[in-house]
C-alpha cells in the first residue's frame, strides 16, 4: 500500500463499501495457506477511472497501525458502483511478527491522491480470525 494512508473522516459521506460475503467465515481458525475471499459492493461519489483502489489492512501490535504485509495486487473499481471479488492470501501477513493475533482485518475504499497517498473514503465492517499456534 502507498506510504501515506489518510482518513478524512470517511468523506465523501456517500461513498460506501459493503461486505457481501467472505470465506472463510469470521471467527474461524485460519492458517498460513488460507486465502480470504471477499465479495465487496461499492458506491463511489466523484468516481474517476483509475483513481480508486480497494485494499485490506490488518491490525498490528502498534497502537493504531495497520499493514497489508507483502500484498500488492489491489483491485481497482472500474465503475462508479458495482461489486468485485478480492482475494487476500494470509501468507502475505502471516510471518510478520508485528501483526496482531487474532487477525483483525478491514477492507477499505481509497482515493489515490498522488503516487504514495491514499485517502480512505469508506470501509467494511471488521472481521476477526483465530490463528491457533501461529507466531
Amino acid at each position: 500500500m502507498p506510504d501515506a494512508l489518510t482518513d478524512k473522516s470517511m468523506e465523501p459521506a456517500d461513498s460506501t463499501l459493503q461486505l457481501q460475503s467472505v470465506t472463510p467465515d469470521p471467527e474461524e481458525t485460519v492458517e498460513k495457506g488460507t486465502v480470504l475471499t471477499a465479495v465487496l459492493a461499492y458506491q463511489i461519489k466523484g468516481f474517476e477511472a483509475g483513481q480508486f483502489v480497494i485494499f485490506a489492512q490488518f491490525n498490528t501490535m502498534s497502537d493504531g497501525a495497520t499493514t497489508d504485509g507483502t500484498f500488492n495486487r489491489y483491485p481497482v473499481p472500474m465503475a462508479q458502483s458495482g461489486s468485485l471479488r478480492f482475494c487476500f492470501p494470509l501468507s502475505d501477513v502471516w510471518n510478520d511478527p508485528g501483526v496482531a493475533r487474532p487477525l483483525i482485518v478491514r477492507f477499505y475504499l481509497g482515493h489515490q491522491e498522488g503516487s504514495n497517498r491514499v485517502v480512505v473514503v469508506a470501509q467494511s465492517k471488521t472481521l476477526t480470525y483465530r490463528t491457533d499456534g501461529a507466531p
